[in-house]
């Protein structure tokens, strides 16, 4: 209980959760990634639903031919053309990774071998960054 709750509140006496999300109380920026399925995406997007900065990848040339999507194929494109994404989201958006205030990443649904790609690399830049780690179901 003590780790996961603190006292606080506008009569300081309820308690608050400590979910290690930014401070609510001010705008905060999320680098957001998607990988579930058969395009790169990623985005900066402030807590407002401003979208700073975007970036995709598409993957159309290289399902077309097979007539859908090839998990494999698609995969191996997410982790051929993620970190050049996310550059270029932070860059549109004029920031670095130490602006963004957090990392999100889809979590679910989509093509598990797809995902895992998403989610490895943020888990990755929020532990670089000692940033929060925020998985998203990205239908809700």
């Amino acid at each position: 209980f003590a780790t996961t709750y603190q006292p606080g509140g506008m009569d300081g006496m309820t308690f608050q959760a400590k979910s290690g999300l930014p401070d609510m109380s001010r705008p905060f920026t999320v680098l957001g990634i998607e990988s579930s399925c058969d395009d790169t995406g990623a985005a900066i997007v402030r807590s407002d639903g401003v979208i700073l900065g975007e970036a995709l990848a598409s993957q159309a040339e290289i399902h077309e031919v097979w007539g859908g999507v090839v998990p494999g194929l698609a995969k191996t494109a997410h982790e051929e053309n993620l970190d050049r994404v996310i550059d270029l989201a932070l860059m549109n958006a004029g920031m670095s990774l130490t602006d963004v205030d957090a990392i999100g990443v889809t979590v679910g649904p989509g093509l598990e071998i797809c995902l895992r790609v998403g989610c490895k690399r943020a888990q990755e830049l929020a532990i670089e960054t000692n940033k929060p780690f925020v998985g998203i179901h990205h239908l809700e």
